[in-house]
């Protein structure tokens, strides 16, 4: 869904306008619903995958609190 990817956009005024379009269509079409959740749980867990592979720190950090 290439709309929600417009959320990564550094305009505030882009992402307000997109969260407004996206909660109108949320509201009326019941049947897409579950798809739209699932799309954007995909796009959060896109985002902590490339923040944990990225930075050497945090997953070090994070091996760390997994084992304590």
């Amino acid at each position: 869904m290439q709309l929600l990817e417009l959320f990564d956009s550094e305009d505030p005024r882009e992402r307000e306008s997109l969260k407004t379009v996206l909660h109108r269509i949320y509201g009326k079409f019941l049947s897409l619903r579950a798809y739209i959740r699932k799309q954007i749980n995909n796009i959060f867990l896109r985002y902590v995958r490339v923040t944990f592979t990225a930075s050497p720190l945090l997953r070090t950090t994070s091996a760390d609190w997994l084992t304590t």
